[in-house]
């Protein structure tokens, strides 16, 4: 290939490549100064920075999604139950599955979308064409969590080792821990695949899990964050990062046996 030096062009092509790279910069100027998803996202990045900071000691931090699920699952020990709660197409639920051949492990899902608007979405994630196919040792429970989980909880006994709770929304999250509270105990590894970092962030997963926290008397500590975004071709492998954040149970208080939610059901839906 030919290199042309910028003494080489003619006054008529660097013009108009002046003309293309002085748009360029005008439509990157523009959509700065007026893309509020992207404010508030780099908003959310700020906060989020700031509570690492406080919060987790920064050599914890991990490239990506799938690095951060190996460590916490590296972490588990004991034969408690493997829960996942948001399953969607299956991915993580897959490399859990692959991680323990030898377990069963149980992932919960509507598989009818997220039961309150996320993000910039109303509803969210019903884009699944039928339920996915999964590893030999998982049990899919079907429904909405408020349902399934006091259920499945009347047959299935003893503490878990592992939750991933993939539930993006506050009160799918909320629902997770009112019922499953009983069966965390020291040593419980949490997995939160949507923790910080996205507009909102702080009325999510996070807010499901600080009340938990407060609640319980919850001591606990931080296993490691993804610190980093990837590429949105890298995303499409891996899942996205810069989100996630494990931690591991250390002490906390009893509580009273999970009720289920019949009463004044709430939709709870979750996705991977």
């Amino acid at each position: 290939m030919r290199t042309v030096m910028p003494d080489q062009l003619s006054d008529q092509s660097r013009s108009e490549i002046y003309e293309i790279v002085y748009r360029a910069m005008q439509d990157v100027l523009y959509e700065n100064s007026f893309n509020m998803e992207k404010e508030l996202q780099r908003q959310a990045l700020v906060e989020s920075g700031d509570f690492v900071r406080r919060n987790i000691p920064l050599h914890l931090s991990v490239h990506s999604r799938w690095e951060l699920m190996d460590r916490a699952l590296d972490a588990v020990a004991g034969d408690g139950m493997l829960v996942e709660f948001g399953v969607w197409i299956g991915r993580s639920l897959k490399r859990i599955a692959r991680r323990f051949p030898d377990r069963t492990v149980y992932g919960f899902d509507s598989f009818e979308g997220l039961p309150d608007p996320w993000i910039f979405c109303e509803k969210a994630f019903h884009d699944i064409p039928a339920i996915p196919a999964v590893e030999k040792n998982v049990e899919l429970v079907k429904g909405w969590f408020d349902v399934t989980i006091p259920a499945f909880l009347e047959t299935h006994a003893g503490p878990c080792a592992f939750i991933n709770i993939d539930s993006d929304v506050y009160s799918s999250a909320k629902t997770v821990f009112e019922c499953m509270g009983d069966r965390i105990i020291p040593g419980t590894v949490i997995f939160f695949d949507e923790f910080f970092n996205y507009p909102g962030w702080k009325t999510g997963e996070f807010k499901a899990w600080t009340e938990f926290v407060k609640n319980r008397r919850v001591e606990f500590e931080y296993l490691g964050f993804t610190g980093r975004s990837v590429r949105e071709d890298v995303m499409r492998e891996h899942g996205h990062s810069g989100i996630q954040v494990a931690v591991r149970i250390e002490s906390l208080t009893a509580s009273p046996s999970c009720i289920a939610a019949r009463v004044a059901p709430s939709r709870d839906s979750m996705r991977s």
